[in-house]
């Protein structure tokens, strides 16, 4: 077969180059041509003797694969199977094979068979060269007599919907100096785009991990009255070019029931497929549910693909046809609502944001006045057990039938003493001729839905039932401009409304409560702060009560001092004015705790003080933003840019992404008070990973990993405005908006300087303090120390001194860091000494003649506690060049 070498080479290349060039997108999946062994696609022959590598005969390189059969009994048959390839990723799959022969004759033929079960079956079988008197077939030449292919290459269309493909080819009949020969067997095909995942709702697309339902994707179900319920149908899309698996749908709410086809089952390419949520009413109030479908989406984290759907429980429907009869006023307690015909529909009308107060066991006066002379029958409901309807024994509180001559209609009732104490509804109905019950549609008349608030509480109660076992003291409060340390006892209450504090609506109430507690104490308990903000002198709404966790875990004796950071938003619908805080430190962890209340710590242990809060109103316009990073141990090379809406950098936080700056393996948290900023939509944050976590470089910040948690929180005016795990950071970074807003709970900047003067007193053996003040940057303004640093002698005569630092720029957030090292009568490290005969310490700091600290020291420890006043005065000092102007 010499004479075969090379010949038509050129005529098979450029048949290549076509190929290659019409075949956009096509990659080679596997393939060989016998010159580098082992290499490429594997092959197993039926017999090395008879088939074999043959050196200098190859179509396009040098060595093909040879049938013969040399020295060998006449009409040999032999072959040689190729591996298995995977072909479940690609589309347009194709197999292409060159081939020669050389004298073969007739029934001397060469097959092509192809297996799509692993060579179980050869369903496909393709003769290549039927052999007919000594014919001879060079490279690039089809058999021309019809009973063959036409082609040469010869290549095969892989039917769509396979999986594998394994390739056999044989030789038969073959005697002595007889050939066939192949080379060049390329499998080829599209790579095909996974499964790729969309699930729509009303034909609009939620996305993957979405936690907020709504109307428009049908993923917030609405009212619904309790005990009904409501279907909605959503649908899932495959774009990709392989099929999407879909192997279970799953709600985590009981309330929200999936239909679907029965799982597991796939979506084709480019189809769809539709399930069902229904909705159960179980009981009133919001109930939400996170839905899963689990499926094989490669781009689909855990390939879980979640999104949030939500549903309120809500009181059943009752209205009129007409209501031209409409209820005109209803007066009840603090309730006097003045209306007309249905504002929610006709018929009925929505009032549930006005409510009021009514307690345990009390008697209270309502009266309902319409529009008509008519026979009219009047009824009223509350929901005392709150279990959404109005069917138990004594809830409807109040019935009036036959009125006429549009007399109001007015009664009393009694709130039971087995109500369950909270919000709840109240309906009030009037129809034309006859009782109107609580879920009737009527022709004639209106129906009206109120809030009732049940309490067992009585007007600015003094707290009762605190216990007084143990230590469980405030020691001090200092909020706002309030800084009262005092010497209360378990047990006890204190009124302490003749001090007060100024807080900005839509701002907040800022600072720190210390408490005492026994050195054995280990325990979490509860600080409670309490304020009146609707004024009703009552502590009872939903939004009027904060918690704050206390635990200290250093086991030791005596007692110890634990300072509880507090921070209160003041909502903007508080009313303005004076009104009431009450402070609770209780004992939240015996065996027999039960719960508490403003007015009744229930036999827990605890103290409770009362203080005055004045809410004044917002500066509309900037509020003060905090930017909180924490990357723990070995999450590094991180880094986050906030800028403003227009590109400005703001500032740079950065945990080893430059190489400028080390990566350490230590947690990294800072927090940083960018001051304030202009009200506004579209600020942004950019997060960058450069690599080294825990999954790889570039990955994300590291979280949900055994001791690993990373994040960036912001607020504005004190309220959380963007809280990202950073899992979608990446080494060129990933862009996050937020917005800032807060009512102007911090002022503009004021161009302004003020004169500010420091005044400390230590008498007679206060000793070992030192106080240290610092710009809202953190740089040191001025040290006044009284025997903390050795270099200084410690004085045992009364040390006083003041400090003009000049004038200060107008700002907030200076501070004052309080030292205290020892020596103190009351012991090492425990504070200035105050409180006792002839011994009053002090540190006041006066901005423009106003005094904005006075601190006695007694917080002061020997590593620092930091006290936070304001610069102001709008310009009161008109020299910024003065000794100590920033």
């Amino acid at each position: 077969m010499g004479y075969i070498k090379n010949v038509f080479k050129i005529i098979v290349v450029a048949y290549f180059f076509i190929q290659a060039s019409f075949g956009y997108g096509q990659v080679t999946i596997a393939s060989q041509n016998f010159d580098a062994l082992p290499s490429g696609l594997g092959y197993a022959v039926s017999d090395a003797n008879y088939v074999d590598v043959d050196n200098g005969s190859g179509v396009s390189s040098s060595n093909s694969l040879r049938f013969s059969n040399n020295n060998g009994t006449n009409n040999r048959d032999s072959n040689v199977i190729f591996d298995n390839v995977n072909i479940s990723s690609y589309s347009n799959v194709t197999l292409t094979i060159s081939f020669a022969s050389y004298w073969v004759d007739n029934n001397e033929d060469l097959f092509l068979d192809i297996s799509y079960d692993n060579g179980a079956n050869y369903t496909q079988n393709i003769k290549l060269i039927d052999g007919d008197n000594n014919e001879t077939r060079n490279w690039g030449t089809p058999d021309s007599d019809n009973q063959s292919v036409d082609s040469n290459p010869y290549t095969f269309n892989v039917p769509d919907g396979n999986t594998t493909i394994r390739v056999r080819v044989r030789a038969n009949n073959l005697d002595n100096n007889e050939y066939f020969y192949i080379d060049n067997i390329v499998i080829t095909g599209v790579l095909a785009t996974p499964a790729d995942i969309n699930v729509l709702g009303n034909g609009v697309s939620i996305l993957d991990d979405d936690i907020t339902p709504s109307v428009t994707d049908n993923t917030d179900f609405g009212s619904v009255a309790i005990g009904s319920s409501l279907v909605k149908t959503f649908t899932i899309e495959n774009s990709g070019d392989l099929d999407l698996n879909i192997s279970s749908i799953t709600s985590a709410n009981s309330d929200f029931v999936v239909s679907s086809l029965s799982v597991p089952f796939s979506v084709a390419a480019g189809g769809s497929a539709t399930f069902d949520i229904t909705y159960t009413s179980a009981a009133f109030g919001l109930s939400i549910a996170a839905i899963t479908i689990a499926n094989n989406d490669p781009d689909i984290a855990e390939q879980a693909y979640t999104f949030t759907v939500q549903g309120s429980g809500d009181y059943c429907n009752s209205d009129s046809t007409f209501d031209s009869y409409n209820i005109q006023r209803v007066q009840l307690k603090n309730i006097d609502n003045t209306s007309g015909a249905g504002t929610t529909r006709t018929g009925y009308s929505n009032f549930t944001d006005v409510y009021t107060t009514l307690g345990l066991n009390s008697t209270n006066q309502i009266t309902i006045t319409s529009n008509s002379n008519s026979n009219l029958g009047f009824s009223v409901w509350i929901d005392y057990n709150k279990n959404g309807n109005f069917l138990d024994p004594g809830e409807q509180v109040f019935v009036k039938p036959n009125t006429f001559n549009g007399s109001p209609a007015s009664g009393s009732f009694t709130v039971p003493s087995n109500a369950v104490v909270g919000k709840t509804r109240m309906r009030v109905s009037m129809k034309s001729i006859g009782v109107p019950t609580s879920c009737e549609s009527f022709i004639q008349g209106e129906v009206e839905d109120y809030t009732i608030n049940i309490i067992n509480e009585s007007q600015n109660c003094i707290p009762v039932n605190i216990n007084n076992y143990n230590s469980y003291i405030i020691s001090n409060v200092s909020l706002g401009s309030i800084n009262n340390s005092t010497s209360e006892n378990t047990g006890s209450y204190t009124d302490y409304t003749s001090l007060a504090t100024n807080v900005t609506s839509g701002g907040a109430l800022s600072g720190t409560i210390s408490v005492n507690i026994n050195g054995w104490n280990t325990d979490e308990n509860e600080l409670v702060v309490w304020i009146d903000f609707n004024q009703d002198q009552y502590f009872d709404d939903f939004d009027e009560k904060f918690i704050f966790k206390v635990s200290e875990p250093n086991n030791g004796s005596g007692i110890k001092t634990v300072v509880v950071p507090i921070s209160v938003p003041i909502p903007t619908s508080a009313s303005l004015g004076n009104t009431r805080m009450r402070i609770g430190f209780i004992d939240t962890n015996l065996p027999q705790y039960i719960g508490y209340g403003p007015c009744d710590f229930s036999y827990n242990a605890g103290e409770a003080e009362d203080y005055t809060v004045n809410v004044t109103p917002a500066v509309v316009g900037f509020s003060e933003v905090i930017v909180s990073v924490d990357w723990p141990l070995y999450s590094t090379e991180n880094r986050v840019e906030i800028y403003s809406p227009s590109g400005t950098l703001i500032a740079t936080i950065d945990n080893g992404f430059d190489s400028s700056v080390p990566n350490p393996d230590v947690p990294y948290a800072t927090t940083v008070n960018l001051g304030c900023l202009e009200d506004a939509n579209n600020y942004y944050v950019i997060m960058y990973d450069r690599g080294g976590g825990v999954n790889g470089p570039g990955d994300g910040w590291d979280r949900n990993l055994p001791n690993v948690v990373s994040n960036i929180t912001i607020t504005s005016g004190g309220v959380t405005v963007l809280s990202n795990d950073g899992w979608t950071a990446r080494s060129g970074g990933v862009r996050v908006d937020f917005n800032v807003s807060g009512g102007g709970v911090c002022p503009p900047p004021v161009a302004g300087f003020s004169e500010v003067i420091v005044s400390v007193d230590w008498p007679l053996f206060s000793t070992e303090n030192r106080a240290e003040i610092y710009s809202p940057t953190g740089t040191l303004i001025t040290t006044i120390d009284n025997g903390f640093d050795s270099s200084v002698p410690n004085p045992d005569v009364p040390y006083a001194t003041t400090v003009n630092l000049g004038c200060l720029e107008d700002a907030n957030n200076y501070y004052v860091i309080m030292y205290d090292r020892g020596g103190g009568v009351n012991g090492p490290g425990d504070g200035w000494d105050r409180n006792l005969p002839n011994v009053v310490s002090n540190i006041t700091i006066t901005s423009g003649g106003v005094t904005v600290l006075s601190n006695d020291g007694w917080t002061a420890r020997s590593g620092g506690v930091r006290v936070n006043f304001n610069v102001s005065g709008g310009g009161v000092c008109n020299n910024p060049e003065a000794p100590g102007g920033v």
